[in-house]
């Protein structure tokens, strides 16, 4: 297991949460959080908010935690398909790669 929500370090935002931060903040803090089904916004309070999108990942996401896809070596990149848990990079035209380091 690579991640799995920790209601103790993850936040959880409603668009208006979101909307309450001063403007300069509002951009940043939504390249960092996922869409999930539920129409909240999640922030990954640990490092898992700098994986990247693949769409050959080394990391599952279909389950509630994000589990290696095979051994991952150190230094590796650990990357995830953003399509599996994001709602908004499942839709056309959406900022797929926003979360790209």
């Amino acid at each position: 297991m690579v991640w799995s929500f920790d209601p103790d370090v993850d936040w959880v935002l409603s668009a208006d949460d979101i909307d309450r931060f001063p403007a300069a903040y509002q951009d940043k803090l939504r390249s960092y959080c996922y869409l999930d089904e539920s129409g909240s916004y999640v922030l990954c309070g640990d490092n898992a908010r700098f994986m990247n999108h693949s769409e050959e990942p080394n990391c599952d996401d279909s389950a509630s935690a994000t589990v290696a896809n095979r051994e991952i070596q150190a230094h590796e990149e650990l990357t995830c398909d953003y399509r599996a848990f994001d709602v908004e990079s499942r839709e056309e035209g959406s900022g797929l790669f926003r979360r790209s380091a």
